[in-house]
């Protein structure tokens, strides 16, 4: 049944497909909890190797997509043992790094695009999934550098409210 409900209410395209989990969801240098090996090799435009979306008539990076790219990479490393995978998600996740923007102590990656009358918003799902994606990069690779970003990228959860409307606005 849940097969069926997620099918009918999921987006068919690259950045929508069904997940299913890893059964080692819990050790982050081995696994991601559910399966994004479909999305390791994005279709369209990227910039400095990261995948470009379109929203109406404005292109943009999605940290989303090209976290999620990262990992999906990182999977197909673990699964073969392809050191090419390995190569690829390092390098997505460098240039996520520098895509991203240093706020307050923080890493964050802001959406250009309208929300609700907002522009250059922050997204807890970039922010969480790009924390991941270098959390695991730290794990594979021992360098702390990765795991300071995955911190700086999870400071903007412990901001007061008050400082998190200022985030936004």
């Amino acid at each position: 049944m849940r097969a069926f409900i997620e099918k009918l209410v999921t987006k068919q395209d690259y950045f929508h497909q069904p997940h299913i989990a890893d059964m080692n969801c819990f050790d982050p240098s081995s696994s991601y909890y559910y399966d994004l090996r479909g999305r390791a090799n994005y279709p369209g435009k990227l910039k400095n190797g990261l995948p470009v979306i379109k929203y109406a008539d404005f292109e943009f990076v999605n940290p989303v997509g090209a976290a999620q790219n990262g990992l999906a990479n990182l999977q197909l490393f673990w699964d073969t043992g392809d050191e090419f995978y390995l190569t690829k998600a390092l390098n997505i996740t460098k240039a996520l790094v520098y895509y991203g923007k240093s706020e307050n102590g923080s890493l964050v990656w802001r959406y250009p695009i309208d929300n609700r009358g907002h522009t250059n918003w922050l997204s807890a799902m970039a922010q969480g999934q790009a924390a991941s994606l270098l959390l695991r990069m730290g794990c594979m690779t021992g360098e702390d550098w990765y795991h300071e970003k995955a911190r700086e990228a999870l400071k903007p959860f412990f901001y007061p409210q008050i400082k998190v409307e200022l985030l936004v606005s």
